[in-house]
């Protein structure tokens, strides 16, 4: 019950933020990267700027979930 209710949440932060953010990408695992375009950081070691990405990390009895699904 725990996990069905929590796995709802996420679908539901998913699903928001495909509608926040101006794009995302899916990575290994299915794990979601959200990103806006103009959303960047001076990194003053390689004098460049680096685009900032935002994910959730599942976690199940304290590890990495890696077997999420495609949220449509």
């Amino acid at each position: 019950q725990d996990f069905d209710d929590m796995f709802k949440h996420y679908q539901q932060l998913i699903n928001q933020c495909k509608v926040q953010f101006d794009n995302y990408v899916t990575g290994k695992y299915n794990i979601y990267a959200f990103y806006n375009n103009c959303d960047m950081n001076y990194c003053e070691d390689c004098e460049d700027d680096l685009q900032i990405f935002y994910s959730f990390i599942v976690l199940q009895n304290n590890e990495v979930y890696y077997k999420l699904p495609i949220i449509d």
